[in-house]
Order: structure tokens, then sequence, then C-alpha cells
């Protein structure tokens, strides 16, 4: 009988499931893995329909749900309609809306005009816009002591497995649109929120924001840290994820 917990992980903008490997190399003994990229993303809708396919496949077995940055947004729509299975939620660089909204004087996240700009510039010089981003993934911390250089390389390892412009574009317009403030108060899940103190992408006022909000979570911060938390400091950010399951009676061990 297979007595390993299901986890279910959804990615990011611009990368595939590859930059979770030296994390799910920790825990995969003991956990059925899924991996949610977004590569063949033909619509809006085929964000939260990409992840609604993975939950479908585990029945109506319960599962460990773990976002990462636009993963985050999906993540936290699914866990709406899904809460009777989620066991926990694992939001890393995580945020409710990705674009400042000043009607609402939400200053958190990037101005619109920026992410309108870098879909230009995919259709322009994806190369370019693509370096400029990954560039900015990592502290400067983490470049001097080469993070970013184990980042690349992989990344460079696995240019066949990237999105197709066209999903990149339909990622920055979903991260345009996508906004959950107003679902937080709709469940209690345990979540917990893990966040590099140094993340220019999805700042960390974003989580503080999403801390104060959930009914039921748990922020770690991680200093000197960017936006790939779980590559860059696999090892704190797995040590996190443990404490926090054994506390809501689950286990990675």
């Amino acid at each position: 009988m297979d007595m390993k917990r299901n986890t279910i992980i959804l990615s990011g903008w611009a990368v595939d499931c590859f930059v979770w490997n030296p994390l799910i190399h920790l825990f995969k003994k003991e956990h059925n893995v899924t991996i949610v990229d977004w590569q063949d993303v033909g619509s809006l809708e085929g964000f939260k329909e990409k992840g609604i396919g993975a939950i479908e496949k585990l029945g109506q077995e319960p599962f460990t749900l773990i976002g990462w940055s636009l993963g985050s947004l999906v993540a936290i729509e699914l866990a709406t309609t899904y809460q009777k299975q989620v066991e926990s939620l694992i939001l890393f660089s995580a945020t409710a809306k990705f674009v400042q909204d000043p009607k609402e004087d939400y200053s958190i996240g990037w101005k619109k005009r920026v992410v309108e700009r870098m879909k230009k510039g995919l259709d322009l010089d994806a190369e370019k816009t693509l370096d400029s981003f990954y560039q900015q993934l990592f502290s400067e911390n983490e470049r001097i002591n080469n993070v970013s250089d184990a980042f690349f390389n992989t990344v460079q390892n696995h240019q066949d497995h990237l999105p197709s412009i066209e999903a990149l574009i339909l990622g920055l317009e979903y991260l345009i649109q996508a906004d959950v403030r107003g679902k937080l108060d709709h469940f209690d899940i345990p979540t917990l929120l893990i966040h590099g103190e140094d993340d220019v992408i999805c700042p960390v006022e974003g989580a503080t924001y999403l801390h104060q909000h959930l009914k039921n979570s748990q922020l770690v911060t991680l200093k000197e840290t960017g936006h790939v938390p779980f590559f860059s400091e696999k090892n704190e950010s797995l040590s996190s994820m443990k404490t926090f399951l054994a506390r809501e009676g689950q286990s990675y061990d």
C-alpha cells in the first residue's frame, strides 16, 4: 500500500519544473509529487484548469498544495474551491495581486505598464527579456555566492522545455489580471508563507499582506534571499516546511 502523501506544486512564470529538482530530491521518497507548469497554457482560464486537472487525478484524496509566484495566485484560487481536500498550503514568493492597484490604495508589486512593456519585449526580443527577468530572481548575495549561476546553467540545459512566447505573454496577462485579495478570508487552511527579504519580483510586503489577511498562516522570511528560496535556500525551506507540517499533524519524515 502506498503511504506517500500527495503534493501538488504549481510553478512560476517562465520556468519549467526542473527548478524544483533540488528541493524535490530531499522529500520525494515520502511524497507523490505532481508539478504543474504553464508550457502549454492556451488561455487565461488555462492556469486554473491545469491545476484542476492535477487535483482531479487524485480523486478525493487529500493533498498539500505548493505554489510559487504566479503559482501562488493559482493556488489560492484553487484552495477556495478544494479546501476540503487541501490539507495545507505552502506559498513561496507569494502575492495576492502582482500589480499595483492605485484605486484601492494597493501599492505592493509592479506597475501595470512595466508588465505591459515586458509583453512587448517578448515579441521584440524574447531572449533579452527573459535574461533580464532571470537576473532579477536573485539577491546580490546570491549572485556573489554563484547561486544565480547554478540556476542559469540549469535554464540553459533545459531550453527545450521553456514555455512558448504565446504562453509567456498569457502568463504576464494573468499576472496583470489576477487578484485574490477577496478570497483570502474564504478558507482557513493552514498556510506557510516562505519569502526572501530581497525579492524584487514579489516584494516581501506582499507576503506580509497575505499573512495579515489569511485566517491561519505562518510567515517565514529569509535574509539576503531573492525570488527562488526553494532553489537558493532549499535546506532552510525544507526545514521550515517540515516544522510547519509537523505542527499540523503531517510529516515529511
